[in-house]
This record gives structure tokens, C-alpha cells and sequence, in this order.
């Protein structure tokens, strides 16, 4: 399956974001980023399936800040990484992931942890990139694959492959690996 994702820097009441557009024949997503925070503004999602499309739309209305430097909370599983383009690599070694809704008083169970800088080949050619893996700490993380995914040392971080499950534990694993890569400025 082919993905064609691409990033447009806009600009709206005074502040930068990221509209990042995914397609391929099974799903369609659009997803707003304040750039500077990386905070998730909004998501619309077409899945198509031969029986039918579905749309959905997520929008942040009022967002309280994050617990902690360590911390970061997610509104879309589908989102994370894109998010994750703002990590700071290096810096932090491993940051705990909770989801809006949760209830379990800081007792997350879901981390993303930076491993290492490495060279992905891409098109024949290398890209020096960030690795990080995400997934369950503790005992349920010895049995649940992690995800794997490299982002570019380079700025805007961009996702150059991502290797885990298609959904949730059980699903197909795969792989996604960059073809190009392309930031727009918008004149609006």
C-alpha cells in the first residue's frame, strides 16, 4: 500500500501550524498541529472499506496543560506519531504517554523511549535519523510488540519508517517507509 502524505505550515490567528494530509486507497486523515507545541488542534479520518466509509472528525476545544515535562497526553492514538516529530531527542530518554479519558492518576502504562541515531537507507539514499520505541512498560510489554519508528536528525523530524501493528494487539504487523518528502509554505 501506498501512503502520500504532506505537510502545509499555516498560519491562523497569529500562530504557525502543521496540517498534515495522509492518503491511500483504505484511509484518508488530515490532521492540525500547533507547530511550536506540537499539540493536536484537530483529526479528520476517512476509513474506506468495501462495504462502506466512514468519517469521523475530532476537534480540541479546551486543552489544560500537561502534567509534566515527562508527560504527555494524546486525544487520537492515531496521532502519535505525528506528534512525536516535537521529541526531544537526546534530551529526554523516555516520556510516559496517558490518553484524555483516562482515569488512573498518573499511573501510565504506555511509554515512547528514544534508543539511539542511525542511518535508514531510503531510495538508496541514507537519512541520518532519531529511533524511538513505543510501548507497554512492565510485565504486559514483554508479551505486546513495540512500535518502532525513525524520524529525521534533521528539522521539521520528519517520519522516515515506522515498523509495528496495523491495529491493535493481534493485527498485521507492517512496515511504512518514506518515498519523498515535501514542506509547503501556505500563503493563506
Amino acid at each position: 500500500m501506498t501512503v502520500v502524505e504532506s505537510v502545509v505550515v499555516k498560519r491562523e490567528r497569529g500562530k504557525e501550524l502543521y496540517e498534515i494530509t495522509s492518503r491511500s486507497e483504505s484511509l484518508d486523515r488530515t490532521i492540525t498541529l500547533a507547530k511550536e507545541t506540537m499539540a493536536i488542534l484537530s483529526v479528520h479520518t476517512v476509513r474506506k472499506f468495501q462495504e462502506v466509509t466512514l468519517d469521523s472528525r475530532l476537534t480540541v476545544i479546551d486543552e489544560k496543560p500537561h502534567p509534566g515535562k515527562d508527560e504527555v497526553k494524546l486525544a487520537d492514538f492515531a496521532v502519535m506519531t505525528y506528534i512525536f516529530r516535537g521529541f526531544s531527542f537526546g534530551k529526554l530518554k523516555k516520556l510516559k504517554i496517558g490518553f484524555y479519558g483516562e482515569e488512573r492518576k498518573g499511573k501510565y502504562t504506555f511509554s515512547a523511549q528514544y534508543k539511539n541515531r542511525e542511518k535508514v537507507e531510503v531510495n538508496h539514499q541514507p537519512i541520518e535519523c532519531h529511533k524511538i520505541e513505543f510501548g507497554m512498560d512492565g510485565f504486559w510489554g514483554t508479551f505486546i510488540p513495540k512500535i518502532k519508528v525513525w524520524y529525521s536528525v534533521d528539522p521539521p523530524h520528519y517520519l522516515v519508517r515506522y515498523e509495528g501493528l496495523v491495529g491493535p494487539p493481534g493485527s498485521p504487523k507492517r512496515t511504512m517507509e518514506l518515498i519523498t518528502y515535501t514542506v509547503m509554505e501556505s500563503s493563506g
